[in-house]
């Protein structure tokens, strides 16, 4: 019968929360749109098929790979 009891309790307490996960989820701000594109950060292929540096990405110490 404790276990019984217990278990009521658990739901009870289960459908609170999920209630107010609802409602929370309701009251909430939209979320903001898709925004700007963002750049591809993976290189980029050149002439004969080898990788190329893109001039946006930062150099280190002024060495870039070629």
């Amino acid at each position: 019968m404790f276990f019984h009891i217990l278990g009521s309790i658990a739901e009870f307490e289960h459908a609170l929360v999920s209630e107010r996960t609802v409602d929370g989820l309701a009251a909430a701000p939209a979320p903001p749109g898709p925004g700007p594109p963002v750049a591809s950060r993976s290189p980029v292929r050149g002439v004969g098929g080898r990788t190329q540096w893109p001039a946006s990405w930062p150099c280190l110490n002024g060495a870039c790979p070629q």
